[in-house]
């Protein structure tokens, strides 16, 4: 048997589905989560259930890609039933859809999720009446504490087999409809949630909202940055003991030198590297995570809206853009959800300059090392000229547009709530796990290929200078060199980068020659060799310009190719990308080597 989950944003779908399946699908407080159907299986009894998560949508009207995608696969019967999931405590909102899936004659069961909150506040719905008014099965249910969650299946099944019972004629007014029917099953209203109204009075105030907005996006940074970095030492301890202890054991296994260097001098340096910067980015997405969670999301597309029109966007492609501070692929797919195409297209080219987490690791290692005390400040830089880039590329794509169009914004503000811990933490964890299984696969299979460039030639084992990776650094160093680069081992990492940003830190350990650069000691040794090779403050500007411009790693340039229509347009975004990187960058080196500002 089959089953379409159908609903509005925020009603809980998505948990529902998880609860189901088992899957752990993104689940948010905002808009836009689910831009594709998403599907999974279960057994309820002896039965095997095929369960469909369809895209959030608040009608069938098809004046967007979700609705579109949404009623092509109830009308093409995707599902043997539907199971449309209400937020009991917004039920009036989506009775409008209930009421046209009702019109379509599709088999379908109402679930009335969050009723645990409901009567926390007071509402009361005769769920028999309802059920009555509406002619389907109606089953209260929480999917977030899984309760009633076997008799929506029941219901379900029950229904499945039932004929269509398409209604002679359609509804007049859904909406007079929707009022009548709630003004007879809604017993208690209860109070109005004045905290949503309070606090927004101020969050999205056309004065306050965008200082707000400011703040709160500097103290994300400002956690990342102070409290993540508590855990750096613990990381890089652990990392230098399993070096050591690797060390010792590879001696008493008697190990071939060049295996064995492989592994101390290679492998771990570079895995332990990018490690050592996890707690940074489990920080970042606990504050993203918190800041979904409890519905800041949606107010933070609604008040950069203004800002985004200037660029013929609406507010809506923020939700991207602010996602793209995590991770560039799912920002990128994120776009999706923008209804105007030229919008859409716009998105996911500017995503990719909206600085990843993935680079961080590199910001936080260089500005340490030339801009003490006031890294955080020179990072905090790095990020607002990414925002900067991303504007500026947008104004560019606009010269090159026939029409262009400001597309306004419709998007939900959902209630404030209290943000679940289990969630932040799931969210947090699983991201974790990505950066975990990155550095376990990536970057470790980077960091082996990079030692063997690094330490054999065509004559076999030899020294660095002389080596793979020498000579195509040094090939390339004249053209690097104009951009304030000219570094053979930069070079290197750079490219190594394009697998995943995060290896460009690790192969700056393994280049020049002093391991994982996890602690103090090892950030000295690296400072003392960029010394030594004539690495200054003004190359450091370079370095984390041309880190923040360039190509995105190949992953998000496929995502950019697929959701733009083309292979070569992601091809075509990382040259681009690349060549303005390194205009701006020689921009930068040669006006300040003219001021004499080193």
């Amino acid at each position: 048997m089959s089953i379409g989950l159908i609903g509005n944003p925020n009603c809980g779908k998505t948990t529902l589905f998880n609860a189901y399946t088992g899957l752990g699908l993104r689940v948010s407080n905002r808009p836009g989560v689910t831009v594709d159907k998403a599907e999974g299986t279960f057994k309820s009894g002896g039965t095997a259930i095929r369960l469909t998560d369809l895209p959030g949508i608040y009608s069938l009207d098809c004046y967007t890609i979700e609705e579109t995608l949404a009623k092509d696969f109830i009308e093409a019967g995707g599902a043997d039933v539907f199971i449309n999931v209400a937020d009991a405590t917004t039920l009036a909102r989506s009775l409008y859809l209930t009421l046209q899936l009702r019109e379509l004659g599709a088999k379908t069961v109402l679930a009335l999720n969050m009723i645990d909150i409901a009567g926390k506040r007071g509402i009361e719905i005769d769920i028999r009446r309802l059920g009555e008014m509406l002619s389907m099965p109606v089953v209260a249910i929480s999917a977030q504490k899984k309760t009633g969650l076997d008799e929506l299946i029941k219901a379900a099944e029950r229904t499945a087999e039932t004929e269509n019972a398409r209604i002679a004629a359609p509804f007049g007014d859904r909406y007079a409809e929707a009022d009548k029917i709630i003004s007879r099953v809604i017993k208690n209203k209860g109070k109005a949630d004045s905290l949503t109204d309070a606090i927004d009075r101020f969050a999205v105030h056309s004065h306050f909202g965008m200082p707000l907005f400011l703040c709160i996006m500097a103290a994300v940074f400002f956690l990342t940055f102070s409290v993540g970095s508590v855990g750096e030492g613990i990381i890089s301890q652990s990392a230098d003991g399993i070096a050591l202890l690797a060390a010792r054991l590879l001696g008493v296994l008697k190990v071939n030198r060049a295996i064995a260097e492989l592994i101390t001098d290679g492998i771990i340096p570079g895995v332990g590297a990018v490690l050592t910067f996890l707690p940074n980015i489990f920080i970042l997405f606990i504050c993203l995570g918190f800041l979904e969670d409890c519905g800041y999301m949606s107010r933070a597309a609604y008040i950069t809206d203004s800002f985004m029109s200037r660029l013929s966007l609406s507010g809506r492609a923020a939700v991207p853009l602010l996602l793209g501070f995590g991770c560039t692929v799912p920002a990128v797919m994120a776009a999706r959800t923008l209804e105007n195409p030229q919008a859409r297209r716009k998105t996911v080219f500017i995503t990719p300059l909206i600085p990843c987490s993935a680079r961080l690791p590199v910001f936080l290692i260089f500005s340490r090392i030339f801009f003490a005390p006031y890294s955080a400040a020179a990072v905090g830089a790095v990020y607002a000229l990414g925002i900067a880039a991303a504007a500026a590329a947008a104004l560019l794509m606009n010269l090159f547009c026939a029409k262009k169009e400001k597309p306004d914004l419709l998007i939900e503000l959902p209630e404030y709530k209290m943000p679940s811990v289990r969630s932040i933490g799931s969210y947090a964890a699983y991201k974790a796990k990505e950066y975990i299984t990155k550095a376990g696969t990536t970057v470790f299979f980077a960091s082996a290929a990079l030692w063997v460039l690094l330490n054999f030639n065509r004559g076999g084992l030899c020294a660095a200078e002389k080596s793979f990776a020498a000579q195509i650094g040094k090939a390339l160093v004249p053209v690097m060199r104009p951009a304030g680069l000219g570094f053979w081992q930069i070079t290197v990492a750079l490219i190594g980068g394009l697998a995943a940003k995060e290896v460009i830190v690790s192969s700056c350990g393994i280049l020049f020659g002093v391991g994982a650069l996890n602690s103090g000691g090892s950030l000295s040794a690296f400072a003392a060799a960029l010394g030594t090779a004539g690495f200054t403050r003004l190359n450091a500007c370079c370095m984390l310009l041309f880190s923040l411009l360039y190509s995105p790693c190949v992953a998000s340039a496929c995502a950019v190719g697929r959701e733009s229509g083309g292979k070569l347009r992601g091809f075509l975004s990382m040259v681009i990308q690349t060549a303005a990187a390194w205009l701006v960058c020689c921009l930068v080196f040669n006006t300040a080597r003219f001021l004499h500002i080193t």
